[in-house]
């Protein structure tokens, strides 16, 4: 109980409610002066009032302060370190522009910008037939808000312009950029990875997957069948047989956890890549495969015929 009050009384806590407050009061001009919707809906009072608990939390604090110290905000030293000595119009302009930075920039977090803003000059995405859905106009408006309530505020107090002091909004510039990607570019999950600091660069990103995809045992086992059967390698007998058992087992196993689990998934509609896949199963493919036979036989007679005039 103690540590959730003294979180309510920290000076991020009272940012973010004190500007919530406020764009509740400004939100409903701005729909009928500039036609904006950018308010999340009707809130009840004591929702609204409840964005004054961490103002009154800093504010007992400080008047308990002020109390065994006779001072508000700190000794002197303090409050002119941390306010007096910062407000200087340029020294704000400047540390406003390193807060931006620290959102939208900082420890790799340009790259994710860059993807994002990129990534906004393409279409949404479909599944199916329904569009991928942003995160509401009027949240991804709060978060700005917050953004840039914070990116302000700690360019006006604040003695040293620590990246620290932005983590709170951070995570909301996150959620934006990875949201816009997902919506957007069918390859997010890769460029989410190309933004992981771990990884020193595209190459070795790119290598994780070319390591992940050769080391995946479907595939290193069609590999081993292919060069098997390439070089002529024929297995011992009993092993041979244990294989054959298992081919022929491996199909019906398959299709019946494939039964099994679309049957318990709800499928509510037809995914667009489905027509595609079955055209190319049941039509395209028959039709290679008769077309190889056909090429097949030709070759057997004309080989044969070859034999049968040499003898």
């Amino acid at each position: 109980m103690n540590i959730s009050v003294v979180g309510l009384g920290k000076l991020g806590a009272v940012l973010a409610a004190v500007a919530l407050l406020l764009w509740e009061f400004a939100c409903p001009f701005t729909v009928r002066f500039l036609k904006w919707k950018l308010c999340l809906g009707d809130r009840s009072r004591s929702a609204t009032a409840s964005l004054l608990v961490p103002v009154a939390i800093l504010s007992l604090w400080y008047a308990y302060h002020y109390s065994r110290t006779g001072y508000i905000f700190g000794n002197p030293d303090f409050f002119h370190y941390n306010v007096q000595a910062t407000l200087s119009p340029l020294r704000i302009l400047l540390a406003w522009l390193i807060r931006i930075w620290q959102t939208f920039g900082y420890m790799h977090l340009i790259v994710l910008t860059l993807l994002m803003t990129w990534a906004m000059t393409r279409p949404a995405l479909k599944d199916g037939e329904v569009e991928r859905q942003r995160i509401e106009v009027p949240v991804q408006g709060i978060f700005g808000l917050l953004i840039l309530t914070y990116a302000t505020a700690m360019a006006v107090v604040g003695g040293a312009v620590l990246a620290r002091y932005m983590l709170p909004v951070v995570p909301l510039m996150i959620i934006i950029a990875v949201s816009t990607l997902w919506r957007r570019i069918r390859m997010w999950p890769l460029l989410i990875a190309l933004t992981d600091r771990e990884h020193r660069s595209v190459l070795h990103t790119l290598g994780i997957a070319a390591r992940q995809i050769v080391l995946n045992p479907l595939i290193m086992s069609a590999c081993a069948g292919a060069l098997a059967a390439g070089l002529h390698i024929r297995l011992p007998v009993a092993i041979d047989n244990t294989l054959l058992f298992l081919q022929n087992a491996a199909a019906p196993t398959a299709l019946f956890v494939l039964g099994v689990t679309v049957a318990l998934r709800p499928f509510d509609r037809v995914p667009w890549e489905v027509p595609g896949v079955i055209a190319v199963k049941l039509l395209i493919h028959p039709l290679i495969v008769a077309d190889d036979e056909a090429v097949d036989v030709r070759l057997g007679e004309r080989h044969g015929s070859a034999g049968g005039d040499g003898q």
